[in-house]
C-alpha cells in the first residue's frame, strides 16, 4: 500500500475496528473485510470497474451490494 493510501485508509480502518469492538461484532466484521479483500484481490475486472472515474459512485455501490449481499453478515 502506498504511503498516501495508507495515510487515508488507516484512520478509516481504525474507526471500523473501534466500532466493531464497541458493537461486539469484531469477529463478523473481520470476516466480512476478509471476504471483500479476497474479492478485490481475485477480480481484476472488479478492480478496473471500481477504479474507473467515468462510473458513478452510486453505480459502484450498487455493484458491490449485488456481489456481496449474501456473503456478508447483516448487522442492524
Amino acid at each position: 500500500m502506498s504511503n498516501v493510501v495508507s495515510k487515508v485508509a488507516v484512520p478509516y480502518a481504525e474507526a471500523l475496528l473501534d466500532l466493531a469492538k464497541s458493537a461486539g461484532t469484531l469477529k463478523e466484521t473481520t470476516n466480512d473485510m476478509n471476504i471483500v479483500s479476497q474479492f478485490l484481490a481475485n477480480s481484476s475486472d472488479l478492480k478496473k470497474f471500481l477504479g474507473n472515474p467515468l462510473i458513478t459512485r452510486e453505480a459502484k455501490k450498487n455493484v458491490i451490494k449485488d456481489i456481496l449481499a449474501n456473503r456478508l453478515v447483516q448487522v442492524h
